[in-house]
C-alpha cells in the first residue's frame, strides 16, 4: 500500500533562503541569523522536529486506513442464497457459502433445532411460516461455521370485494380471498364493516354496521335511501398477515333530494309509560306507512312493529324507519329517558335530647321520609341537619329513615331544619326542607 505524505512540503534549504532574505529586509545583522544561538541554527531544529511529526502522522494514517481495509471485508460463513420461494403454503430457501476462499467445504442442515440428524446438500424444502433453519458450512480451513435463518411470511394475503348489489336500503357484497405465500385458513374469517362516505373513520356514527363471519357474503341492511357508503372487509392468512378490501362511494337507490323515488315517511315515539323499572313506547308515522325497528343495535335485521315496545329501561334506543313495502325513510332515533324526578310526599322528625354537659346538650333527630318513583325507583337517600349554618349531611343510605345526633348549646332544637335528598335510578333529584319538631 502507498504511503500517505511522500510529499513533505517546503524543503530545509526553501526555508533558511526564506528567512534570510526576510531578515535582510528587516535589517537583521549577519551575526544574529549565523551566529551559535543565530537564527538559522534555530531554523534547523524546527525543520527537524517538523519532519520528525509528520512521519509520525504519516504512520498514525497509514495504520487506521489498514485496520479500516480489514474491517470492511467480509466475514466468511454460510446463509441463505436470494429469496424465500412460496408455493401452496410451503416454501423453499437455498444455502450458499459467504467468502470462502477453501472449495474443499460442505454445507449442512436441520429444521427446528439441531439434535436431530444434519442433512448435507444447500437446498431445504417444505418450510412453513415460523420455522428454523439451522446452517453449518464444514471446511478444514475455516472449521465450523453455522448461522439461524427465519422462515417467515409477511406478505399479506389478497382480498377481493368481487360484487356489491344494492336496493333502497341495503347493499350486500360478495368476496374471495388467496394468498400464496403460507396460504388462507380453510374458512377465513371475513370483517365487514360499512360507513356513510362522508365519515372518515369506520365507526363515527350510529349507522356503522360490522359483521365477522367465515361466509364470503354480507349484507348490509337498514341503510338510507339514495346515500353513498364505504365498505372494508379484512381477513388474515395462515401466517396473521391483515389483508384488506375497500370499495368506495356505493350509492343506495333512490334519493332523498330529487331524481329518484322521493320518500318522507319519518317515526316519532309517545310518551313512555313506566311499570317498575321498564316502560312501554308506542312508535307513530303516517297511516299508510308501516314501521320496523331494532333496539339498542343497528345490527341485525329489523322487526316489524305491531305495537308498544316493551321491557325497555332507561338510556335503551330505539331505531326505527317507516317504509311503504319497497321504499324506507330515514332512520329515526329514539332514546328512552326517565325525565321525572322522585316525589317526596312527607318528611318526619323525631327529637330526643339527651343530659346537659359542659359541652352542651346531645341531641338526636330521626328523620323519616315518604318519597316515590313510578319510573326507575328511588336508588338512595341523603339526610341533612341545619343547627343555624350550613347543612350538613348525617346519613347516606338507600333507606326511607335515617338518625343522627349533634351537640348544640340550647334549651332545644326549635327553628333548626333538616334536609331531605332523594335520587332515583335515573339521576333525577328532588330536595325538601322540613323544620324540626
Amino acid at each position: 500500500m502507498k504511503k500517505v505524505g511522500e510529499n513533505k512540503g517546503i524543503t530545509m534549504i526553501v526555508l533558511v533562503v526564506t528567512i534570510a532574505i526576510m531578515l535582510i529586509l528587516a535589517g537583521v545583522t549577519i551575526s544574529t541569523v549565523f551566529g551559535d544561538e543565530g537564527l538559522i541554527k534555530q531554523s534547523k531544529e524546527l525543520a527537524k522536529q517538523t519532519e520528525s511529526s509528520i512521519e509520525g502522522d504519516n504512520n498514525d494514517v497509514n495504520s487506521l486506513i489498514n485496520e479500516l481495509n480489514s474491517l470492511m471485508q467480509t466475514q466468511a460463513g454460510v446463509g441463505q442464497k436470494g429469496i424465500t420461494v412460496w408455493n401452496n403454503g410451503k416454501a423453499t430457501i437455498e444455502l450458499e457459502a459467504i467468502n470462502i476462499s477453501d472449495e474443499n467445504y460442505e454445507i449442512q442442515w436441520q429444521k427446528n433445532g439441531t439434535a436431530g440428524t444434519w442433512t448435507v446438500g444447500t437446498t431445504v424444502t417444505n418450510l412453513i411460516s415460523g420455522d428454523k433453519v439451522y446452517a453449518k458450512l464444514v471446511s478444514d480451513s475455516y472449521g465450523e461455521l453455522e448461522a439461524v435463518i427465519n422462515i417467515l411470511d409477511t406478505i399479506k394475503p389478497t382480498i377481493t370485494i368481487e360484487k356489491a348489489e344494492k336496493t333502497a336500503n341495503s347493499i350486500s357484497v360478495t368476496v374471495s380471498s388467496r394468498d400464496l405465500e403460507s396460504g388462507m385458513p380453510s374458512s377465513p374469517t371475513y370483517t365487514y364493516c360499512i360507513k356513510k362516505s362522508s365519515d372518515v373513520l369506520y365507526g363515527e356514527t350510529i349507522d356503522t354496521q360490522k359483521t365477522t363471519t367465515t361466509s364470503t357474503t354480507c349484507a348490509f341492511t337498514g341503510l338510507l335511501e339514495g346515500q353513498s357508503y364505504d365498505i372494508k372487509v379484512t381477513a388474515t392468512d395462515v401466517a396473521g398477515n391483515e389483508g384488506m378490501a375497500t370499495i368506495t362511494n356505493v350509492i343506495t337507490t333512490g334519493s332523498s333530494s330529487g331524481g329518484g323515488t322521493i320518500f318522507q315517511g319519518t317515526v316519532t315515539a309517545g310518551e313512555p309509560v313506566w311499570n317498575k323499572g321498564t316502560c312501554s313506547i308506542e312508535l307513530i308515522t303516517n297511516p299508510n306507512l308501516s314501521i320496523k325497528y331494532k333496539v339498542n343495535t343497528l345490527s341485525g335485521d329489523y322487526k316489524d312493529y305491531t305495537g308498544a315496545i316493551s321491557g325497555l329501561k332507561h338510556g335503551a334506543k330505539i331505531y326505527a324507519v317507516a317504509t311503504d313495502g319497497t321504499n324506507y325513510g330515514n332512520v329515526s332515533t329514539i332514546n328512552v329517558e326517565d325525565t321525572k324526578a322522585p316525589v317526596i310526599k312527607e318528611i318526619q322528625t323525631e327529637v330526643t335530647y339527651g343530659a346537659k354537659t359542659t359541652q352542651g346538650t346531645k341531641v338526636t333527630i330521626k328523620i323519616g321520609v315518604i318519597a316515590t318513583d313510578e319510573e326507575t325507583g328511588i336508588k338512595e337517600y341523603e339526610y341533612y341537619l341545619s343547627t343555624g349554618g350550613e347543612y350538613a349531611l348525617i346519613d347516606k343510605n338507600d333507606l326511607a329513615t335515617a338518625s343522627g345526633s349533634v351537640l348544640i348549646n340550647a334549651e332545644s332544637i326549635t327553628n333548626n331544619s333538616v334536609k331531605v335528598v332523594v335520587k332515583d335510578n335515573a339521576g333525577n333529584i328532588t330536595t325538601q326542607h322540613e323544620m324540626v319538631k
